[in-house]
């Protein structure tokens, strides 16, 4: 229980991220809008045209506010709605595209099988490869799929740290289970592993000129 609400803690403070980057954006546009009214503005024009104005203004300020919750009950919708997905990467793409929603949902469930301790429900929606073939390409593409809870999309991607322990060398080097995310997550989840492997990197760097050091002072 503390798991899943710190995960929605998480979700919760992606999603302001996002967000707040939107928010700034109008924040600025409404801005510039309000310096050339005021700048155009007469000393002598009339109340009545201030007036005007300054009605216009609190309507397009209401307007912004609105489309900005508008902004943030659909992002954290479609944050709610990925909960139950998984993308699966890698997995062989059959070239013939009858009955392609069968295969891949029969190929998913054989990788559960054959190579997970677990074999997750999958929803009425079942999968779908994401993206176009390309004429050419042998790289598979990833394949949506839908479960029917959070809980199921818990069990496999707990389980899918195994797959890097398959028998199967292709399993093992280009089958990975990720979960679905949103450009804005998927941005802000790249830029968290840059930075752990830069750290990582560095502490290495450290033991090795460390390392390099006590041998020069023994010697």
């Amino acid at each position: 229980m503390v798991e899943r609400l710190t995960d929605r803690l998480a979700d919760v403070h992606i999603s302001l991220a996002y967000m707040k980057g939107e928010i700034d954006e109008l924040k600025l546009k409404l801005s510039v809008k309000l310096d050339i009214e005021g700048y155009t503005e007469s000393t002598s024009a009339s109340h009545q045209a201030d007036e005007n104005n300054r009605n216009v203004s609190g309507h397009m300020c209401r307007n912004d506010v609105s489309g900005v919750s508008l902004e943030i009950h659909k992002t954290l919708s479609d944050i709610t709605r990925r909960k139950e997905n998984v993308v699966v990467c890698g997995l062989p793409e059959r070239c013939d595209t009858t009955n392609q929603q069968q295969n891949d949902e029969a190929a998913f469930n054989r990788l559960c099988e054959e190579h997970l301790s677990v074999k997750p429900s999958l929803s009425q929606k079942g999968c779908k490869r994401l993206g176009k073939l390309t004429d050419g390409s042998h790289q598979p593409r990833r394949l949506l799929v839908h479960l029917t809870s959070e809980e199921n999309v818990s069990h496999i991607l707990s389980a899918a740290k195994s797959l890097r322990r398959s028998d199967d060398a292709y399993i093992a080097k280009s089958v990975y289970i990720n979960p679905d995310m949103s450009p804005a997550e998927a941005k802000l989840a790249f830029e968290k592993r840059a930075k752990r492997r830069a750290k990582a990197q560095q502490t290495q760097k450290a033991k090795t000129t460390d390392g390099s050091t006590a041998r020069g002072a023994a010697c």
